[in-house]
């Protein structure tokens, strides 16, 4: 599903076949978009893809450039800027449900009690390597070629675990409430 009619400026959404990941690509020109603070019930895993953005999350200004991984968790307050010191933003998010992330911590025998506890991730991270996965994954979509949803599903999956794999480190704190979700994750 594509939304908005202006060349330069684009959003994109899929679901893929578990009805618990969704993905956003998004590009909008300068000035394009700055959004009200709000929070989301899922973690979204942000790629920078080219230009710049930058999210007011955490009582801190985290500034993406082209190959940083920026998560926020779920209940997190935050408020991004598009279209970010006279460049354009062109971004991919994964809205991952809690309960997905965390049947991907069992499946990889990760070292993490995830029942009863949160799992957070608070810093941003710079993986170029990523960048590639994300355009294959971006031109399956796109292409829509005999299969591409069942591709889309094995390149997310190898997304997620490549960061957890190699550059996202987890916190883990011990669950207090259910946070209200202030948006719908669509």
């Amino acid at each position: 599903m594509l939304i908005g009619t202006n060349p330069h400026e684009r959003t994109a959404l899929w679901s893929t076949l578990d009805p618990e990941i969704y993905l956003h690509h998004f590009r909008y020109s300068v000035g394009g978009l700055d959004c009200l603070p709000h929070t989301h019930g899922e973690y979204n895993v942000v790629f920078c893809l080219d230009g710049r953005m930058a999210y007011d999350i955490r009582n801190r200004e985290q500034v993406l450039e082209p190959g940083d991984v920026l998560v926020i968790n779920p209940g997190d307050v935050h408020f991004g800027h598009y279209g970010y010191e006279a460049l354009e933003s062109v971004g991919f998010t994964l809205h991952v449900t809690v309960r997905a992330l965390k049947e991907i911590f069992r499946k990889m025998h990760l070292p993490v009690d995830v029942e009863g506890n949160d799992i957070l991730f608070l810093e941003k991270v710079n993986e170029p390597s990523t960048l590639a996965l994300v355009q294959q994954l971006l031109k399956e979509l796109e292409t829509r070629q005999n299969g591409y949803e069942i591709v889309a599903q094995s390149l997310v999956l190898q997304l997620l675990i490549y960061l957890l794999r190699r550059c996202l480190r987890p916190s883990i704190k011990r669950s207090l409430a259910v946070r209200p979700r202030q948006l719908p994750s669509w």
